[in-house]
C-alpha cells in the first residue's frame, strides 16, 4: 500500500488497505513490531480516500483505528512513536 501510495497510484493503495484490514482481522497480534508502519501508512491513505469516496465515513473509522493503534505505541515509548500519532491526529 505504502509504495502504491507513494507512487501515487491510489484505486491500488485502497485495495491493498481493504485486504490489510481484512487480514488484521483475523491477526492473533495486533501490536506487533511491522504494524506499526502498517498502521501509519494505511491511516495516511484511509485519511486520503475518505476525502476522495462515497463511502467515507468507513474510511475515516479505519483510519481512526490506526490513529488509536499508533496512539497505544506512542504511550508506550513517546520519542519513537508520538511524531507518528500526531500525523495522523
Amino acid at each position: 500500500a505504502y509504495i502504491s501510495f507513494m507512487f501515487r497510484c491510489y484505486d491500488d493503495a485502497e485495495e491493498n488497505v481493504s485486504k490489510f484490514f481484512a487480514c488484521r482481522e483475523n491477526a492473533w497480534a495486533n501490536l506487533m513490531a511491522n504494524h506499526i508502519n502498517h498502521a501509519l501508512y494505511t491511516g495516511l491513505i484511509c485519511y486520503w480516500v475518505a476525502r476522495k469516496s462515497r463511502d467515507g465515513q468507513k474510511w475515516y473509522d479505519r483510519g481512526n483505528e490506526c490513529k488509536m493503534t499508533l496512539k497505544r505505541w506512542a504511550e508506550s515509548s513517546q520519542w519513537t512513536f508520538v511524531n507518528k500519532w500526531y500525523l495522523l491526529e
